[in-house]
């Protein structure tokens, strides 16, 4: 089984990577300026589930801008804190 992925804990994990967070009314903007890299989410609560589609477009724009290869996105997002 997969293992859920927090809102808060993608939102620390894309902080980590280089992203700027801005709040809108309605979603939250994440933006990565060297990558021109730009992720779009739904207010999501702290502690909720981040949807799977979510994650796997999260995982594939991350892979495809060089930012991290999708085959470490799960081990790495998933990491324990040091």
């Amino acid at each position: 089984m997969e293992k859920k992925t927090s809102f808060a804990d993608l939102r620390h994990f894309l902080g980590g990577l280089g992203f700027s967070e801005t709040a809108q009314p309605t979603h939250l903007v994440f933006e990565h300026p060297a990558s021109g890299s730009l992720l779009i989410f739904r207010r999501y609560r702290a502690r909720e589930s981040v949807t799977p589609a979510n994650l796997a477009a999260v995982r594939k724009l991350l892979d495809e801008r060089g930012l991290l290869p999708a085959d470490e996105f799960d081990s790495r997002l998933h990491k324990a804190p040091a």
